[in-house]
């Protein structure tokens, strides 16, 4: 493959992606298997939605690893990927991660809802309004794989891309055309992470606000204060990395940075939002003092059969 059509080498591209996609896919699959089955042994945990949103989530990370380990491997061995695949890939890569953000912004809304209704505001807690936000929110996670899948489609079409690495399909290239196809994912990504941060914190400032007046937010609602805060962290840790891979797309095709530096920071940007990909659920679970006591309760269960089993064990 000539080395102008990569931005990035195929050893460091596959050195870096390969071994994170493996160890994201099997704490996936971990954390997938045991929430399930707290699910299933814990009848009181089916009754919240944030338990089947986070299962939800978890559900979605082991597909996006799978996708992605797929496509990895296959181009690994087989040198390349066609156009056509190419979108294909996109389009399922995208809207499983699209289905994560979602079911993250319907988490963020359960929470607000229940800081919301005690305050008894109607205008801003009305449940219309929330599903409204919510299927704004859906219509958008489905719409924007759909165009980025409908854009390499047509170019592939049109004959202006031809089949290379995943690395190249996935935009990091000084092609024209491929920087335009990515850099269109991560500004559609970025206005869909803008609007969910903008709901949601519009929702909270006006609770607070309407809160405030009628003397229900007191020093001693601490747990309402933590919430908002954490969920503001918990999109910032999926927005930043957004912005820093617009940023730095831009730099080598502008010649601004060698592409070895360039090589390092998508590395690192990649891991740290794997990283950040796979705490979020993991925190947010455990924030639930119910998720908390199943967890400790099935860690019990086994510390138990291990010294079971050894007390048992012949000397």
């Amino acid at each position: 493959m000539p080395a102008s059509r990569m931005n990035i080498t195929d050893s460091m591209f596959y050195t870096v992606h390969i071994p994170v996609t493996i160890v994201a896919g099997l704490a996936s699959f971990v954390m997938a298997f045991l929430a399930v089955c707290l699910v299933i042994r814990n009848p009181s945990l089916r009754q919240d939605g944030k338990r089947l949103f986070l299962v939800i989530i978890l559900v979605c990370q082991l597909l996006q690893h799978l996708i992605s380990a797929v496509a990895l491997f296959l181009t690994f061995f087989t040198g390349e990927i066609s156009p056509m695949l190419c979108s294909v890939y996109h389009l399922l890569h995208h809207w499983v991660v699209f289905m994560e953000y979602n079911c993250l912004s319907a988490m963020c809304v359960d929470c607000y809802l229940a800081i919301c209704f005690p305050f008894r505001y109607q205008t801003m807690c009305h449940l219309q309004s929330v599903l409204l936000a919510l299927a704004v929110l859906t219509t958008i996670s489905l719409g924007v794989p759909l165009i980025v899948f409908l854009s390499w489609a047509s170019s592939a079409a049109s004959s202006k891309l031809v089949g290379g690495s995943l690395q190249l399909c996935e935009g990091y290239s000084l092609d024209s055309d491929l920087l335009l196809m990515k850099t269109l994912w991560i500004v559609l990504s970025a206005i869909w992470l803008s609007l969910s941060t903008i709901v949601i914190v519009f929702c909270y400032v006006m609770v607070y606000r309407e809160g405030k007046k009628a003397g229900l937010i007191t020093l001693s609602n601490k747990r309402a204060i933590s919430t908002i805060l954490f969920q503001v962290v918990h999109l910032s840790m999926f927005f930043a990395p957004f912005l820093l891979m617009l940023v730095f797309l831009q730099l080598p095709h502008k010649q601004i940075m060698k592409l070895s530096t360039y090589e390092a920071i998508e590395s690192i940007n990649f891991v740290a939002w794997t990283i950040a990909q796979l705490l979020c659920p993991v925190v947010y679970g455990l924030r639930s003092k119910e998720i908390r006591d199943a967890v400790s309760k099935l860690m019990g269960n086994l510390k138990l059969r291990m010294g079971w089993s050894s007390k048992t064990r012949p000397v």
